[in-house]
């Protein structure tokens, strides 16, 4: 059986543009992303019918994630 505790926080930034091209308005957007996840502990336990009985292994586990975005948006109709 396995069990944790777990700690997320996180965020993002960007920036967007407007403009036109070929008469259809548009929307460009560019930003980064980062998210952090801490799990304290990870927790591993020797069970027996189910039940636990003895704690296996224990670990601390710390995770980040980031990245780069872009989207663009373009309005067909009007």
């Amino acid at each position: 059986m396995q069990t944790e505790n777990r700690n997320i926080f996180g965020g993002a930034v960007g920036r967007t543009w407007t403009g036109s091209r070929f008469g259809k308005d548009m929307e460009n957007e560019f930003g980064f992303q980062a998210r952090n996840d801490e799990l304290n502990p990870v927790a591993i336990y020797l069970t027996e019918n189910g039940q636990p009985y003895a704690l296996n292994r224990s670990d601390t586990v710390n995770l980040l994630s980031t990245g780069l975005y872009g989207r663009n948006t373009t309005f067909w109709a009007t």
